[in-house]
């Protein structure tokens, strides 16, 4: 005897958001955190996430039948958004079900909700077919409606909500007052900076602070996961290209979804290597910036007044 059975959960997050939490393991660390009393936790046997991954369930004490239950990934494809896995022992596997599949598939709605689709296939034998009762949907809808609520709460930002943020931050003239009058006194008097330049390099400062705490709030989920953010340099890195690929659709989406724009003629993509800060980042790891080296070396020493003074400018302009 053969079965299915379906739910779908509608929740207050794009569908790149959900898919970059549910295809791979932070899924069940959203699960240990929001219902290891319910649901019960989950760890990691095998892999990183990908096809093959083996993650084994442990249902919360006091659970009727078995006390867990291990599944292996069995597909993950990013352009419908769907992953597959088969329960392979403990669980209804345990009870009598020759096979058990789940399945969930992260279905856009509009620009800022989805559809979270659970599924559910068995097969049992026809002298066992009232055990089709037991299977169910129900743990994956309240996975489901749990972290989509979480999203909503901590990573949706409303247009609103992000000027109100930017609103935070105002270079207003006493700000910049203030400031001019703090960098006035701690900059030598023969250098003789002029006050206009102050003012200039004061608005120009808060300006970068507020785009740069803007950046970090609108990318606040991703960061130190697969997204790096300073200022206006927003740098992605992941382990794989199907990883990788995932990981640019959730960043360009995130800029659309917040009206931020990237000016294409400044963005490269698919490098092996990238200069960022001063420094050269690859699979090797991360050095130095050669050519920064390279200028300090060659760097001839200041031999007057004059130039020792342009030196000294040079860090603090």
């Amino acid at each position: 005897m053969k079965g299915h059975l379906s739910h779908d959960s509608l929740v207050e997050v794009p569908a790149a958001v959900i898919w970059d939490v549910y295809r791979g393991l932070r899924l069940g660390k959203l699960l240990n955190q929001l219902l290891r009393d319910v649901i019960g936790t989950v760890e990691v046997v095998y892999g990183d996430g990908g096809v093959g991954t083996i993650l084994k369930f442990t249902f919360p004490p006091g659970t009727s039948g078995p006390s867990y239950m291990k599944e292996v990934f069995t597909k993950i494809d990013d352009e419908q958004r769907l992953k597959e896995g088969e329960i392979f022992e403990g669980g209804l596997k345990d009870v009598g079900f020759k096979v058990y599949r789940q399945s969930l598939q992260i279905i856009e709605k509009d620009a800022k909700s989805s559809i979270i689709r659970s599924r559910v296939e068995y097969e049992i034998d026809d002298e066992l077919q009232e055990l089709a009762s037991l299977a169910t949907t129900k743990p994956m809808e309240t996975l489901n409606e749990a972290v989509g609520k979480y999203l909503k709460q901590n990573w949706d930002f409303s247009n609103n909500q992000t000027r109100s943020f930017l609103g935070r931050h105002p270079a207003n003239d006493e700000t910049t007052k203030k400031m001019r009058v703090a960098i006035v006194v701690d900059v030598p008097e023969q250098l003789k900076i002029s006050v206009d330049k102050l003012d200039e390099q004061c608005s120009r400062i808060m300006e970068e602070v507020a785009f740069m705490d803007l950046m970090n709030e609108v990318f606040r989920p991703y960061l130190d996961q697969f997204v790096v953010v300073f200022i206006d340099d927003i740098l992605v890195y992941s382990r794989t290209e199907a990883e990788h690929a995932n990981h640019l659709r959730v960043v360009l989406q995130t800029l659309r979804e917040h009206r931020l724009y990237a000016k294409l003629s400044k963005c490269e993509f698919w490098l092996k290597e990238v200069t960022f800060l001063d420094h050269l980042l690859s699979a090797k790891g991360i050095q130095v910036d050669p050519s920064k080296i390279e200028a300090i070396v060659n760097w001839k020493p200041p031999r007057n007044v004059p130039e020792i003074r342009r030196s000294i400018l040079k860090f603090l302009v």
